[in-house]
């Protein structure tokens, strides 16, 4: 048994006692005979005036079931085993007066007579410890008592089983004469043993046209005529009990894959078998309610048996009949592993093993049985829960789906649970719930984590090469981003590359006439106007980096480039109190910056002229010189609108917009070269949060700016430590 089925076998267990609890027909034609610690003391004791340790002496049996017959009993069933011959003694024999005659009878041999007076006793049989041939012969059939239990529980059992049954004289001859039964040959008729020691000649017998033993040579008259050999039927005790009520034919079962149909005078029974072709029990009767006679079951001890038959002896005829009509089951339940057969099944975790013989002959009398839901139906419901699974967890958020498929499997339980109390059908639960439900839903949760995770980083990756690590952090634990925003106080900073243009057009012009000096044709001149290209946007993306780092380092959000133009805003996606300052700050930095940057290319080209002249001396091309660029800075507060704009299909871009990034665009046009133009409510802000900032900023003339009706009241911030003078109104060009 696999460990998923040991586990649905355990759910299977836990039905098995919730159905118990509800009230569940049971037969009344059913008896129990218990020999328990009570019979044992009693009989010991030498009260029925004899006295016997366990085993007992046949004899007992053998009145028990005289006893059981005079009562009318309609079947017995002896759930102890009897594959040996009792010694004879004078102790164990019977004597009785028989028509005025005192017969003396040995105990295996009375037991063995019983057994075929009754003619209704059906006799304890295991795989390998079949009964004596004398009881055997004598018994009305054979019931197997054998155990399946599947982890230490005993939950179902084989409906029948084969037995290797030998003709009862060649028992008694292989005892005789040490004969060794698996060397039987047959040959010309002539059935032919081996002794086992192969010192004595073989033993050899006729056979009949139909296979069975000739015994008319011996001396001999077989009312039985058997074959050598045979094999046997043996059905389950409880099976062959039941089947003595309803009248059921068990000499000609109809087998077929996961059913037998036994068939009577009056009826006929199909009995379900599981995929292993076992019969599972219907554990409806505890040993436990049956001993405290809290069941229709008739519970009798052995004891009062055996004094009602030594009554009916001395002529005594007992007024009441408790086992009339009834199935009798006797077995032995006293405590120790050499007096009775213990285990554990659904219901108790250890309990006397022949309750299962009355559980199996309840069900089939009482037409109740379970029925294990198809292997295909086991496989759809698994398919369906995890197609559920798989849709709900990759749909829904996390805990919403954990919640329906939490209730989905609540409600299959109680389904499950339902459908065996009112119908004994098994319905599988932890192939469909665990490998349906849950195992899709967590692997999906697990590779959902891993894949957000993955995602997480890689934007955050993103993120951070245009915003400052805080930002990124901010826009990453938001539960949600969606499309729409919200109004906020930002500080809006715009920084553009000046002499760029005037540059891209030098590089063209030098580009083209370069060209035309060396007559390249069309596919070297594509090549070399791509260097050019590449060498431009690798100079503009100095000047532009060098301004991105800045922002991101003050905490910045880096919006957007626009041509040679950077585009940022500060106080949001995060507040910053003092947005106005760390913008300001950041620009002024940018500068210094970009003063130093230029420093440097300036000296890097007093190098390249140095060493040009040497080249132009040497007739070899000139190094050209890096260009010097600067950058103007306009900067404005205000509430301005800020959020995810764009497309939820495709690209959304965090950005703001409203009329102070206008006037924020406009400032930087007015700005000229390294200069940082201001607002006056930026100013304002400064004064409040750093008024030390603030001192260095200079009042300039109002300005008209392209879109806003009335003038702007504007600042410059010196910047430099050795600052210029300030010019006039005229020296602004007006955006």
């Amino acid at each position: 048994m696999s460990p998923i089925e040991r586990l649905e076998a355990i759910t299977y267990d836990a039905r098995v006692r919730l159905a118990a609890r509800f009230p569940t027909a049971i037969s009344s034609n059913l008896a129990v005979v218990f020999i328990d610690d009570a019979a044992f003391r009693r009989v010991n004791s030498g009260e029925l005036g004899f006295s016997y340790l366990w085993p007992w002496p046949r004899f007992l049996y053998g009145k028990a079931v005289r006893e059981l017959k005079a009562q009318g009993a309609t079947a017995v069933g002896i759930d102890i085993l009897f594959a040996d011959s009792y010694p004879d003694s004078e102790a164990t024999a019977v004597t009785e007066v028989r028509n005025g005659l005192e017969i003396v009878t040995q105990s295996d041999d009375f037991f063995a007579e019983s057994l075929k007076t009754s003619g209704q006793v059906i006799l304890a049989a295991e795989e390998g410890a079949l009964p004596h041939p004398k009881f055997r012969n004598a018994a009305m059939a054979l019931g197997s008592v054998q155990s399946n239990p599947d982890f230490g529980v005993l939950r179902r059992v084989r409906p029948f089983s084969f037995q290797t049954v030998v003709h009862p004289k060649l028992e008694e001859l292989r005892v005789a004469l040490d004969l060794n039964l698996d060397s039987g040959q047959v040959t010309n008729g002539v059935y032919v043993l081996q002794s086992a020691s192969g010192d004595a000649e073989p033993v050899k017998f006729k056979l009949r046209a139909d296979g069975t033993l000739d015994l008319t040579e011996l001396g001999e008259v077989d009312e039985r005529p058997q074959p050598p050999v045979r094999p046997e039927r043996v059905w389950n005790l409880g099976i062959a009990l039941a089947a003595q009520e309803l009248g059921l034919d068990l000499t000609h079962p109809i087998v077929r894959r996961g059913s037998i149909t036994l068939k009577g005078e009056k009826t006929s029974l199909t009995l379900p078998l599981d995929k292993d072709g076992m019969f599972l029990v219907d554990w409806s009767l505890k040993f436990d309610t049956i001993a405290r006679g809290k069941t229709a079951v008739h519970v009798g001890d052995i004891v009062s048996l055996l004094l009602h038959d030594k009554a009916r002896e001395q002529g005594e005829i007992p007024a009441e009949a408790p086992f009339k009509d009834r199935l009798v089951l006797i077995g032995s339940t006293a405590t120790g592993n050499n007096y009775s057969d213990l285990g554990a099944t659904p219901l108790e975790a250890q309990a006397p093993l022949m309750t299962k013989h009355l559980n199996i002959a309840n069900s089939i009398l009482t037409g109740r049985f379970i029925q294990r839901a198809p292997v295909w139906l086991e496989l759809l419901l698994t398919i369906a829960f995890g197609a559920l699974a798989a849709s709900l967890t990759w749909r829904s958020r996390v805990l919403v789906a954990f919640a329906v498929i939490a209730l989905t499997a609540v409600a299959y339980i109680a389904a499950a649970c339902l459908l065996y109390v009112q119908a004994r059908y098994w319905l599988p639960i932890v192939l469909p719930l665990g490998g349906g439900l849950a195992l899709p839903h967590f692997s999906m949760v697990t590779y959902r984590l891993l894949f957000e995770q993955r995602e997480r980083r890689h934007v955050t990756d993103v993120f951070r090469r245009i915003v400052s690590p805080a930002v990124v952090n901010d826009l990453i634990s938001a539960e949600s981003l969606a499309l729409g925003g919200a109004r906020r106080e930002i500080t809006i900073y715009f920084a553009d590359v000046r002499g760029f243009t005037e540059f891209t057009d030098h590089a063209q012009a030098l580009a083209e006439a370069y060209v035309r000096e060396h007559n390249l044709d069309s596919k070297a001149a594509e090549e070399y106007y791509n260097v050019q290209a590449a060498e431009m946007l690798n100079v503009v993306n100095t000047y532009l980096a060098t301004i991105a780092d800045v922002i991101k380092k003050h905490n910045g959000t880096l919006d957007k480039y626009i041509g040679d133009c950077v585009m940022a805003f500060w106080g949001a996606p995060t507040d910053n109190p003092t947005h106005a300052v760390a913008c300001v700050r950041a620009a002024i930095e940018a500068q210094e910056r970009l003063l130093a940057l230029n420093s440097a290319r300036i000296e890097t080209n007093r190098q390249r002229t140095r060493l040009n002249e040497m080249r132009l001396g040497s007739g070899r091309p000139p190094v050209p010189l890096l260009p010097i660029l600067t950058v103007g800075t306009g900067i404005n507060t205000g509430p301005a609108t800020v959020g995810l704009m764009g497309s939820d299909a495709h690209i959304l871009n965090y950005t703001v917009f409203g009329r102070e990034v206008n006037v924020a665009a406009r400032l930087e046009g007015i700005s000229g070269k390294s200069r940082i133009i201001i607002s006056e409510a930026t100013f304002k802000h400064l004064l409040r949060d750093d008024p030390a900032l603030a001192a260095i900023c200079a009042p300039l003339e109002p300005v008209h700016v392209k879109g806003i009706a009335a003038s702007v009241n504007i600042y410059e911030v010196r910047w430099q430590k050795s600052a210029a003078p300030v010019p006039d109104q005229t020296s602004i060009a007006v955006a």
